[in-house]
């Protein structure tokens, strides 16, 4: 019985092996300098296939790992979660030397947005295409109109929140700890963005924290008022300085890019004080917007 992932065969092809593995041209160009997708060592690939679950490997030229990857991932019905590990931003270490959070992050969307055309080039002839719709991957027929159902927003319908703590425990056990402030950043932009996309509001600001926090807070009528008690009014003040906070701590220390000198150490305490705060942000967000 075929299985809802069996379209993504149309990508069993070398070249988009090879493609996928960092073995391909370059798709973005940013202040005269050139990105394409992260390129991979054999051994970034086992490791990768072993943070998949996919650990009998055989492995040999670096695009078999991928082949294998693909094969296990359509086996076991998990071809859109594969394809987002792929394309995570935290995959892409070659935008490290750029500074601006945000100039990252339009050069990541760029470069994703150009890697799934270069795909779909490439499997042209078989009408079909890779298409990223509300942040999930699917093969679909070209020029097939897609009726995406998005679910009432709660916490329970954004996997990104519910499960943030225990995506966190690796990261914890390792020392990670800037990696921890890069996933709650991603965590809070993520539930705003989607809370925008639930009301029909275009972002104004992509890549910028507080700016999609304004827009919200706007959309939801949240601002300080003097008819507030002044305890509401301390608590959204409050709530402002955890995003701006965040915000400000992702761009100067995270791993989302190369800061040099400016670095400070995150210790344990704060990476978790962070976590928490982004969450109880992401859950009193969505419980506004539930009302």
């Amino acid at each position: 019985m075929a299985g809802k992932d069996d379209n993504f065969k149309v990508l069993k092809k070398k070249e988009i092996y090879e493609f996928l593995e960092g073995n391909g041209p370059f798709l973005v160009t940013h202040n005269g300098t050139e990105y394409g997708l992260p390129y991979y060592t054999g051994t970034q690939l086992r490791s990768l296939c072993d943070e998949f679950g996919l650990t009998d490997v055989v492995g040999g030229s670096r695009w078999c790992y991928v082949e294998e990857l693909l094969d296990y991932a359509i086996e076991q019905q998990r071809c859109d979660e594969l394809f987002r590990l792929l394309f995570s931003e935290r995959q892409f270490t070659n935008l490290q030397d750029i500074a601006d959070m945000n100039e990252v992050d339009d050069v990541y969307r760029q470069i994703v947005k150009k890697a799934i055309e270069h795909i779909n080039h490439s499997i042209r002839l078989s009408h079909k295409e890779l298409v990223l719709i509300n942040g999930h991957f699917m093969i679909v027929e070209v020029g097939k109109a897609l009726v995406i159902e998005t679910p009432k927003l709660n916490i329970r319908s954004i996997p990104y929140v519910q499960g943030f703590r225990e995506r966190c425990n690796d990261d914890f056990n390792s020392g990670n700890y800037d990696s921890v402030i890069t996933k709650s950043r991603t965590t809070m932009e993520e539930v705003l963005v989607q809370l925008l996309e639930e009301n029909n509001v275009e972002q104004i600001s992509k890549g910028d924290l507080l700016k999609l926090y304004n827009q919200v807070k706007t959309l939801f009528n949240m601002q300080q008022r003097n008819e507030n008690d002044k305890r509401v009014n301390n608590m959204l003040s409050g709530l402002e300085k955890i995003v701006q906070s965040i915000a400000e701590m992702r761009n100067a220390n995270s791993d989302a890019h190369g800061v040099g000198s400016r670095r400070i150490a995150i210790r344990e305490c704060e990476a978790r004080l962070v976590m928490n705060s982004a969450i109880t942000f992401c859950e009193y967000m969505i419980s506004v917007h539930d009302k």
